[in-house]
């Protein structure tokens, strides 16, 4: 994740006045609805109505079933996934019609969180749930005909995350692959090193996919390969999309691509996978993907990085969640109620 510094959420608002009591109504709204408070919340807060935990957990569970909770989601996962990014993009040069592309891809994201929202609204669902948007103008710039498409699935699929973890002239398994290891799975790895040369990628033209071209680089040398098992597959699983974000109907530089993977040991778990649809049903089971959200979440609310003193706390908020299914409105209740967040005093 990001530095603390990078979060421009609620944590300002919470540890002036939920610590002391005071303006709980707008802790409460700008954390979980990115805005104002209703004049429900007003009129508890004024008859102190607001100053217990009951109080504040009865809010907080009425509130993520408005729809004004969709932009809660709407900020963190862009923010996951690396793709509030897109504005920095150096394809953007080359694209006549760039804001139309940036606008689509955030109108795909808000629909697709709209409809994991409008099942069950659960992680798994967020990760894996099949989805094409019926957006004709989006469609036609992801080169999709409105089809299902049995390879891809869920929140990795997406355009945004896509056009936004790519290079401007390559689509890049590296920066999808880390958005996996380091944001979804919480398993940062070490920066590369100073002499690390970039332009082996650019300049290995013989090969014939993308794939090819990293696999050249970044796997046949041993220093190199090291760091890149780690995560490099998990990017393959994305190269059913170019660097624009669009579809490339199984063909990269006129050659069939290759979406399978593996990445083994990490902590207690292997990922084996022949697309991507396959590895987002397999991060959706996993155990350390959901731990990892939660984390996430805590982060995002808190506006900051968990400090030692934190740790027990985003524990106890872990140890509350049913991870058969991780609820994503529960998790967002139970973390914005939990003591880490209602009682720091602010610094």
């Amino acid at each position: 994740m990001p530095a603390a510094g990078s979060y421009q959420t609620s944590y300002e608002i919470l540890a002036k006045s939920v610590a002391t009591a005071e303006g709980d109504d707008s802790a409460l709204s700008f954390a979980l609805w990115q805005s104002s408070p209703d004049d429900r919340l007003l009129d508890l807060a004024a008859a102190g109505k607001l100053d217990t935990l009951a109080a504040l957990e009865t809010e907080a569970k009425r509130m993520v079933l408005d729809a004004k909770f969709e932009r809660f989601l709407f900020k963190l996962v862009p923010d996951l996934t690396r793709s509030n990014r897109m504005n920095e993009h150096g394809a953007l040069d080359g694209i006549a019609n760039s804001k139309d592309v940036i606008q689509s891809y955030e109108i795909e994201m808000r629909e697709f969180i709209k409809t994991v929202l409008s099942h069950n609204g659960t992680f798994s669902e967020l990760i894996s749930l099949p989805f094409i948007s019926s957006d004709s103008g989006l469609l036609k710039i992801r080169q999709m005909d409105g089809k299902a498409i049995p390879e891809i699935s869920g929140l990795l699929a997406l355009g945004a995350m896509n056009f936004s973890n790519s290079t401007s002239d390559l689509s890049s398994p590296v920066r999808r692959g880390l958005v996996v290891r380091e944001r979804l799975l919480c398993s940062p790895v070490p920066h590369p090193p100073d002499n690390n040369d970039t332009d082996l990628i650019k300049n290995s033209a013989q090969s014939k996919t993308t794939r090819d071209r990293f696999e050249a680089t970044t796997m046949s040398q041993t220093q190199c390969a090291a760091c890149h098992k780690n995560f490099n597959g998990f990017g393959y699983a994305m190269e059913s999309f170019d660097n624009y974000g669009r579809y490339r109907n199984g063909k990269d530089n006129n050659h069939p691509v290759s979406l399978e993977g593996k990445i083994e040991g990490l902590r207690t778990e292997n990922f084996e996978f022949v697309n991507q649809a396959k590895l987002s049903e397999q991060l959706a089971d996993s155990k350390i993907a959901k731990t990892c959200f939660v984390l996430n979440s805590y982060r995002f609310i808190a506006g900051r990085i968990e400090n030692k003193g934190d740790r027990c706390f985003v524990k106890s908020v872990a140890d509350k969640i049913d991870f058969s299914k991780v609820d994503l409105r529960d998790v967002a209740v139970k973390i914005i109620t939990s003591e880490s967040i209602l009682y720091r005093s602010g610094e």
